[in-house]
């Protein structure tokens, strides 16, 4: 076996210079190493730029759930201040009507 066969005699290769088996063109034709390697590097820097943002994500993330904690008491707050007061208002109102049908009933008789 030549091992010069593999390598490209031509300006124009075509798949038949080629012995060692059918994938050998393919490779050639997309580029060769240099796109595998310009592959991997752009799949290498993808992920860094994802991990990157995920980083700055999360940062936002644990910025807001703190924010949230921190007013989530106030909503409680007003909420409990809110529903004592109805209550309170629902009292004097049932009291005030009450009061109100005594003193009808007490005219009638």
């Amino acid at each position: 076996m030549d091992i010069g066969r593999i390598f490209f005699l031509r300006a124009q290769p075509t798949p038949e210079l080629f012995w060692v088996n059918h994938y050998l063109p393919a490779f050639y034709f997309k580029g060769g190493f240099n796109s595998v390697f310009e592959e991997q590097e752009k799949e290498r820097q993808e992920a860094a730029e994802k991990k990157r943002l995920e980083l700055e994500k999360l940062k936002f993330d644990v910025k807001n759930t703190k924010r949230i904690y921190k007013t989530y008491w106030w909503a409680i707050g007003f909420a409990l201040v809110g529903f004592v007061y109805l209550v309170i208002r629902l009292g004097t109102w049932l009291l005030e009507a009450q009061t109100f049908d005594f003193k009808a009933s007490k005219i009638h008789k």
